[in-house]
C-alpha cells in the first residue's frame, strides 16, 4: 500500500499522580489535542495518509485519535511486547 503522506507523532504520557515535577499535567490533555488536531487540519491530513506513533497514554494517544478522526490510517508501535506494555 502506498500513503501520500506519512506523519509521525511522539510525545509526552500524561504525568502520572504525585509527579514530583510537571511534564504534561492532565490538565493539558484538552489543549494538546486541539494542538494536535490544528496541526493536523494546517497540513491537510486525511485519508490516504498513514499516522504513526507510539502506544504512550498522553500524545501518542491523542495522535492517533486525531488522525483516526480525520479517516487517516494509523500504525501504533507498542515498545513492548502487548502483555508487558498494558502492565
Amino acid at each position: 500500500m502506498s500513503y501520500n503522506r506519512v506523519i509521525v507523532c511522539s510525545g509526552h504520557m500524561i504525568d502520572t499522580p504525585g509527579r514530583p515535577t510537571e511534564r504534561f499535567p492532565p490538565r493539558k490533555e484538552a489543549a494538546v489535542r486541539d494542538r494536535i488536531v490544528d496541526r493536523l487540519k494546517t497540513w491537510q491530513v486525511s485519508a490516504g495518509d498513514l499516522g504513526i506513533c507510539g502506544g504512550a497514554r498522553g500524545a501518542d494517544i491523542l495522535f492517533a485519535e486525531a488522525c483516526a478522526d480525520r479517516g487517516t490510517e494509523v500504525w501504533l508501535f507498542l515498545p513492548l511486547p502487548l502483555p508487558e506494555f498494558l502492565q
